[in-house]
């Protein structure tokens, strides 16, 4: 059973070696690109990793996973879909959060917006109309 502490509660964990540590969580706010991700884009995005990737049986390592569409939003409108990964945004490549990030910063408030996206191992182009 997964037990799921509430935040600022207290907690104690047995390490490896039997090691016993008390551990307090506290909530990490999401990166603002993220954010900006689902409330200019209406989609939910993480980093792809290499792990992640693996687990999602993904060829790709880099990009932006899409987790979540919003219905009637500007991702589905395009067409994206959970487990697309966006590769690159205009003519630069998306290959971390980091990346993404400066990305988003500079979208237009309106226009269209080239987006490359991998869909089951097929690299495809779409066109984000904000």
């Amino acid at each position: 059973m997964l037990l799921r502490p509430k935040e600022n509660e207290k907690f104690d964990v047995i390490l490896a070696g039997g090691k016993k540590q008390s551990i307090t969580p506290h909530a990490t706010p999401l990166p603002d690109a993220v954010v900006q991700a689902k409330d200019r884009l209406g989609l939910v995005v993480e980093e792809l990793t290499p792990m992640s990737a693996q687990k999602y049986g993904m060829v790709d390592e880099e990009g932006m996973l899409i987790t979540q569409v919003l219905r009637n939003s500007i991702a589905a409108k395009t067409g994206l879909q959970v487990g697309d990964i966006i590769t690159s945004l205009g003519r630069y490549p998306v290959r971390s959060l980091k990346e993404f990030s400066n990305l988003m910063k500079y979208l237009p408030e309106n226009g269209k917006v080239r987006i490359g996206v991998t869909r089951g191992g097929q690299r495809g182009w779409g066109m984000l109309e904000l």
